[in-house]
């Protein structure tokens, strides 16, 4: 025999009872019966007055009733004997709210997001009689607020502020738009709304940054949205893995890095000599971004050189940039060399000729720059041997220089080569003066004469016997 308390809520009607009995061999069998709950009469009599009442699940402390997200407000009219309620309206209309009947039920729908203060409902029973019900206030509400966050600047990883705009709406208003870093322990309210600010997070510890943002509206209720950031203030850790330690280098060279961090590398710049100030004509040039950075220095673009910079930047913002090297730099060795083998050093030119010669470099000769005594230097491109003609009237007599440099694929330019040259643009004039071509003379004589040329005299030589000997004049 089981004993099964009842609980004292159960209405004063029938009631089915319903029970299963599980046996050792674990077969079941299910039974039913039906009770009637009869409770004594109350000694203060039945109260069978007209009255109204709310249905309390609605009603707020202050008797107020909210409507929610479209909610109904129900209340249950009591009409007197043998009467019933026949329809309802407001006292005064309500603009924004509406009420029904539905037998002696009465609902109250809204429409329009506000506060009504005092609403009065008045009942006419199926005898044309009127009942109102108590002022009673009535909050609407059909909906959260609405809360957008934008953070799409800086989407992950922080430094020292984080950048957040958005806006928050309601239909009853906005009481506040707060956020916290403390899961909600704590909140800060935006300085403005719609919001755009850059919070300062200096005070938080690297890592995990958990961030709540809250829309409260003027009804107190409040929409939350939650977004996860990684701080981070570290440097990243940058070093050279090629050119190896030690070694010497010039020239087009691969360059090689590695970068490690908190976060990932995003950036990696090359930057070519300069004193940094104001006036510094130079620029960050931006490099391909690999597991290890790399790329080719001493070339026209980027320029290998001891003060050369590359700069390394984290997605938090972190920066680290890099000015020593491992290994030396002889720029000298990368310098091409010209040798001039036509003409010859102090060679007398006395008709048109070429300058001539070979490059030397590493790399790949471009082009050589050359010029005659203070003139404008002048490129020809090349391969690697050059050939410049000269015309010999572009000239004066006397000494001239000829200056020459060469210059390789990547702009290194190589040392300045001199070479002396003498030109003559006519051969030097002599007349004999004395004796006469028509006098005989015997014995001994004077030979005199003169000679001229724009470059000068050296010597004069005179033959007696058809240029097969040559005496020195004096």
């Amino acid at each position: 025999v089981a004993q099964i308390p009842l609980k004292a809520q159960l209405p004063a009607e029938w009631t089915t009872l319903e029970a299963t009995v599980t046996f050792k061999d674990l077969s079941t069998q299910s039974v039913s019966a039906v009770f009637c709950v009869v409770r004594p009469e109350s000694p203060g009599g039945t109260n069978d007055a007209e009255q109204f009442a709310w249905d309390q699940a609605a009603t707020d402390s202050d008797g107020s009733i909210a409507l929610f997200d479209g909610a109904v407000a129900a209340g249950l009219y009591n009409g007197k004997n043998d009467r019933a309620a026949a329809s309802v309206a407001f006292e005064t209309p309500v603009p924004g709210l509406e009420v029904g009947l539905d037998g002696n039920t009465v609902r109250v729908s809204a429409s329009v997001d506000g506060m009504y203060p005092d609403v009065v409902c008045v009942i006419t029973d199926t005898a044309g009689e009127t009942f109102s019900t108590v002022p009673t206030t009535f909050i609407v509400d059909t909906g959260l607020p609405q809360l957008s966050v934008d953070t799409t600047e800086r989407p992950v990883w922080l430094q020292y502020e984080l950048p957040v705009k958005g806006s928050a709406s309601d239909g009853s208003g906005i009481a506040a738009v707060e956020y916290s870093f403390d899961g909600g322990a704590s909140w800060n309210a935006f300085a403005a709304q719609p919001f755009d600010q850059k919070i300062d997070i200096a005070g938080l510890p690297d890592g995990k940054v958990e961030f709540l943002v809250r829309a409260t509206d003027s009804f107190g209720r409040s929409t939350t949205d939650w977004r996860v950031f990684m701080k981070d203030t570290s440097t990243p850790e940058v070093s050279v893995v090629i050119p190896e330690a030690g070694a010497t280098v010039n020239g087009e060279t691969r360059i090689a890095f590695r970068a490690e961090g908190e976060g990932p590398v995003v950036s990696a710049e090359y930057r070519a000599p300069g004193d940094r100030s104001e006036t510094d004509a130079t620029e960050w040039k931006p490099l391909e971004i690999t597991s290890n950075p790399t790329t080719m220095v001493g070339t026209v673009a980027q320029p290998i050189e001891a003060d050369m910079e590359f700069r390394f930047t984290d997605a938090a913002g972190n920066q680290t940039s890099v000015r020593q090297y491992p290994f030396t730099i002889d720029s000298g060795a990368d310098r091409p060399i010209v040798e001039i083998h036509v003409p010859a050093e102090n060679e007398v030119l006395r008709k048109d000729f070429v300058i001539s010669g070979v490059v030397y470099d590493d790399d790949k000769p471009a082009k050589v720059w050359y010029k005659i005594d203070s003139g404008e230097y002048t490129e020809v491109a090349i391969d690697n041997s050059f050939s410049i003609p000269i015309t010999l009237t572009s000239l004066t007599d006397n000494e001239h220089t000829i200056s020459m440099y060469a210059e390789d694929i990547h702009g290194i330019r190589g040392d300045e080569v001199v070479r002396m040259i003498r030109v003559s643009l006519e051969e030097p004039k002599a007349a004999v003066e004395s004796p006469s071509f028509e006098t005989t003379n015997s014995g001994m004589i004077d030979i005199t004469g003169v000679a001229s040329d724009k470059n000068g005299i050296s010597r004069v030589e005179i033959s007696l016997d058809n240029g097969n000997s040559y005496n020195l004049a004096a």
